[in-house]
């Protein structure tokens, strides 16, 4: 027994098919944009990086299109656009740490199915 969102991850990912995977939130929306974005993104798991280690995990920001709903709603998306511009490119460059926090993120599905999944599911 553990938590909804990270044992739902990591049981649904048995039924995946291809070598790039996509954590997206139900409410999460899916527009023309977005989907433009992916064939590039893809091709990152692909290109050499120079004796580097292949990326297992590329993150990418969410959009928040909630945002202007209320007051609070606004400040919530500024505090997320402010973490993932600042916060996680700090992590990134130059500390080299990149955690799965937001649901856009792609993983390299094969990586993470042989290393017990993308979610850490703790007991509850």
């Amino acid at each position: 027994l553990g938590e909804g969102k990270p044992e739902n991850q990591n049981h649904a990912i048995i039924f995946t098919r291809g070598e790039g995977l996509q954590a997206i939130d139900m409410n999460q929306d899916n527009y023309m944009e977005e989907a433009l974005k992916m064939r590039n993104l893809l091709q990152e798991f692909l290109k050499k990086h120079g004796g580097v280690r292949n990326p297992t995990i590329l993150g990418l920001r969410e959009h928040i299109f909630t945002g202007s709903v209320s007051s609070l709603a606004w400040f919530m998306s500024n505090q997320e656009t402010s973490f993932v511009t600042i916060g996680q490119r700090l992590l990134a460059n130059p500390l080299k740490v990149r955690f799965h926090y937001g649901h856009p993120d792609v993983f390299d599905r094969l990586f993470h199915l042989t290393r017990g999944g993308i979610s850490k599911a703790s007991r509850v």
